[in-house]
């Protein structure tokens, strides 16, 4: 089982219910296991050996694409806590380019939380399935 999103690309009506009416014709190359572990790869060689993505969230819109929270994951306590974002293309496999800055900010989020980790509810080995 996986989760879809469609991007609304509309604004919420000023007075009264939103009205949506949504279709989607094309094909989905890249299954949310495929995605995941392009995520995983990425993250391991570009931002940290302990980030780890989330479970693949598949948002509509004009370019298909997995979505993945990232957490930081250590071996003695688990999932210890989200640090960013990462999509992958839905259709070609293509990780969504994301800025040095943006990965330095998930750096710096994850060097964060490793200094003074909550206590996490879930393993490692687990934590796939977020």
């Amino acid at each position: 089982m996986f989760q879809v999103v469609y991007e609304y690309p509309n604004p919420w009506p000023e007075n009264g219910p939103l009205r949506v009416e949504l279709q989607f014709a094309g094909e989905i190359a890249v299954s949310p296991e495929q995605a995941r572990r392009r995520a995983n790869g990425f993250l391991s060689h570009n931002v940290a050996l302990f980030a780890e993505a989330g479970v693949p969230v598949l948002m509509l819109g004009a370019r298909p694409i997995w979505r993945m929270n990232i957490h930081l994951v250590l071996r003695s306590k688990g999932n210890v806590g989200r640090i960013g974002v990462l999509d992958v293309d839905a259709v070609t496999g293509e990780i969504i380019p994301l800025s040095d800055q943006q990965i330095q900010e998930m750096q710096n989020h994850a060097r964060t939380i490793a200094a003074s980790p909550p206590q996490a509810t879930t393993t490692a080995q687990s934590s796939r399935y977020r």
